[in-house]
């Protein structure tokens, strides 16, 4: 790839004024900005850790409730699904969202991993899925509360 991260469209910012583009074909364009433009420049979450983190739970939950029975697939399974997709959702709009309101999403996102955790832990005592999957959603769960904690102290502060 380059110097560049993103093939089609890369923005360089080379100071306020100047903006340059390079698309996909390799041609270069100057966009022309106000000197007090403010730039709000935020990370693309399919690159944050905890994105990473909460993908691969999410992709777990359709691996371990894979083989439920018939009782369990429509009612324990698909609300363990449900909850990880929200909690995908729910990171995609706290990075989009302003500070203030980051900690509230973050708080939605600790309420939605509780769910989750009892939901595997019931699935355990159910012997629906084995003590070391739930050994495994159990650090999952526990490193992407760490980095929802780092995150939410990082937002209070600025």
């Amino acid at each position: 790839m380059g110097l560049f991260s993103n093939p089609l469209n890369t923005f360089l910012k080379l100071n306020y004024e100047n903006i340059f583009t390079i698309n996909f074909l390799g041609y270069v364009r100057r966009l022309r900005l106000p000197k007090d433009a403010v730039f709000n420049y935020m990370a693309r979450y399919d690159h944050l850790p905890i994105f990473k983190s909460v993908y691969a739970l999410c992709l777990l939950a359709y691996k371990l409730t894979h083989n439920f029975g018939k009782d369990y697939r429509y009612t324990l399974a698909e609300r363990m699904k449900e909850i990880a997709h929200d909690m995908l959702d729910l990171l995609i709009e706290t990075n989009s969202a302003i500070n203030s309101e980051k900690a509230k999403l973050l708080d939605s996102l600790s309420l939605k991993m509780e769910k989750y955790k009892m939901y595997t832990r019931i699935s355990c005592d159910l012997k629906l899925i084995s003590p070391e999957s739930l050994g495994k959603v159990t650090e999952t769960l526990e490193e992407i509360e760490k980095q929802t904690t780092g995150w939410k102290k990082w937002a209070q502060n600025t």
